[in-house]
């Protein structure tokens, strides 16, 4: 709550939504998610995904929507400090940059962010959700 805020010690504890598996989980299955922005070995690439969807489902599978044969897997960590989601399996060249263990940044109903520290890069993925009509 807002009055818990207030009390907090210091500022450095904000009152933002946790993210746990359960509600990645909850928000990833529904709908489709596009690119927004990709950083990847300091590059901006999201527009390499100009008009790519992907689909996350119960069976732990990642589809580019449409559906082109181009599919990876997913699964999320059980613990909290970090969520982290797992994403293998992806073979084309384009989508093996998603192969990766990815913090979960932050999660909403219309955005989530990842990210994943390799070697000297940082790399960040923000899907954001594409309304189905």
């Amino acid at each position: 709550s807002v009055t818990m805020c207030l009390f907090m010690v210091g500022g450095l504890t904000s009152c933002k939504k946790r993210v746990t598996p359960n509600k990645v989980n909850r928000i990833i299955l529904n709908d489709s998610w596009k690119i927004d922005s990709f950083i990847f070995e300091g590059d901006e690439i999201e527009q390499e995904y100009d008009g790519v969807r992907f689909g996350f489902y119960d069976d732990g599978s990642i589809l580019r929507l449409p559906y082109l044969g181009i599919r990876g897997k997913w699964s999320m960590g059980i613990n909290r400090k970090p969520t982290t989601l797992y994403i293998s399996s992806f073979q084309n060249f384009l989508f093996t940059r998603f192969n990766d263990d990815w913090t979960v940044k932050t999660v909403t109903k219309e955005t989530v962010q990842l990210e994943s520290i390799n070697e000297s890069f940082t790399n960040s993925i923000t899907l954001k959700r594409v309304d189905t009509e």
